[in-house]
């Protein structure tokens, strides 16, 4: 599924084809829920967190988000963060079965990197900039199923659930929401500071074994 959805949109990216509508209509159903007051709010959050320019160069770039997806703690916080939010829309269903969380989650973390970001920041990105972006998104899919990420935040849930089992639905949404989210976002502000922090110190190693050289 994740391969299908890269193809199908690197044949927009590569026809000069992707449009926004073009680009929901394979990422559906996320699409659909894009403007769910809940998801457009804490999506709002999450970009704003993410378009921190972490290599310091003094704009937002495609080198930005690469320093993001390399560190796994951002990666964890990131998803972790997705998975929570999705839990809490009422018209989407985020179930026991774990691969279809994923992919959900994957389509979410693509319709963020080649719509959202590039509207919020008026970036122009050329073909070869998109298809790197693109597999951005894929290689976060691939360390969120390696560390089991999304597994792992599903028997979070279930656990939550239990122990709310006399509310009813609607309010144990809200209630994972008002709990867990406000920490989740501290986490990933902490991950991205310390991916910040390792650039710059690599970059500051960088040019010291140039100058010894």
């Amino acid at each position: 599924m994740a391969d299908t959805l890269k193809n199908d949109i690197l044949k927009l990216i590569n026809n000069d084809d992707d449009t926004v509508v073009n680009i929901k209509n394979i990422l559906m159903p996320i699409a659909s829920c894009i403007d769910n007051p809940v998801l457009a709010q804490n999506v709002n959050d999450i970009v704003t967190i993410i378009l921190t320019d972490r290599d310091k160069n003094g704009k937002f770039d495609v080198n930005d988000l690469k320093l993001m997806v390399n560190d796994p703690f951002v990666v964890v916080s990131l998803v972790t963060i997705l998975l929570l939010i999705l839990t809490a829309l009422p018209n989407l269903k985020i179930t026991i079965n774990v691969e279809e969380s994923e992919i959900i989650i994957l389509k979410l973390l693509m319709y963020i990197f080649l719509v959202i970001i590039p509207k919020t920041t008026g970036a122009n990105w050329n073909t070869e900039e998109k298809t790197l972006i693109l597999n951005l998104s894929l290689s976060i899919f691939q360390t969120m199923q390696t560390l089991e990420i999304v597994k792992i935040g599903i028997n979070k849930f279930a656990k939550f659930v239990k122990t709310n089992k006399y509310c009813s639905c609607l309010t144990v949404k809200s209630n994972l929401i008002e709990e867990q989210l406000p920490e989740a976002k501290m986490n990933l502000v902490k991950s991205i500071g310390s991916a910040k922090e390792k650039a710059i110190m690599q970059a500051k190693i960088d040019i010291l074994e140039k100058k010894l050289l």
